[in-house]
């Protein structure tokens, strides 16, 4: 329920506590990558923002310290994924992570819509920086043509 009312630090906080707990059980052990995959998910989401995702990177690697078949889990394998394509800034490649895990594990609306979010800060980095485009200006008496080779980062997203 916080995950849902974007109240991630709780979220987290509950879901690595959960998967702690799940440890200490044999029967618990199979539940603890949902668990740590959800509080990763949720660290992303409120780290995206920023442009950046060290935390959730760490967060990763404790959850695999924690609990080392977490490593070779595909969630894990998928937030790592996702993790480069943001530290790339290459939404294509997230969108392809995405939709590849999409097609083994069907994703929840909840996972979606965290997805959807981090993607979107994902495409608005690729996006030009108005200083970028300052430094464009044609110089008196010359005409603002577009160069040919400069593709509209929509164009990418369709």
């Amino acid at each position: 329920m916080a995950a849902q009312i974007d109240d991630f630090k709780r979220a987290i906080e509950l879901y690595e506590k959960i998967g702690q707990q799940s440890l200490e059980t044999d029967l618990g052990k199979w539940s603890a990558n949902e668990y740590f995959y959800k509080a990763a998910l949720c660290q992303f989401a409120q780290e995206c923002k920023s442009g950046e995702c060290n935390d959730t990177k760490e967060a990763v690697e404790r959850y695999v310290d924690l609990h080392p078949a977490f490593e070779n889990s595909r969630e894990c394998k998928f937030l790592r994924n996702i993790i480069e394509a943001f530290n790339a800034n290459d939404v294509e490649k997230f969108t392809d992570v995405v939709f590849k895990y999409d097609s083994i594990i069907k994703l929840t609306p909840w996972e979606s819509r965290l997805l959807l979010r981090i993607k979107e800060v994902v495409r608005d980095g690729i996006t030009a920086p108005a200083a970028d485009l300052d430094s464009s200006k044609p110089a008196a008496g010359q005409s603002a043509a577009v160069p040919e080779d400069l593709d509209d980062p929509l164009d990418k997203l369709t």
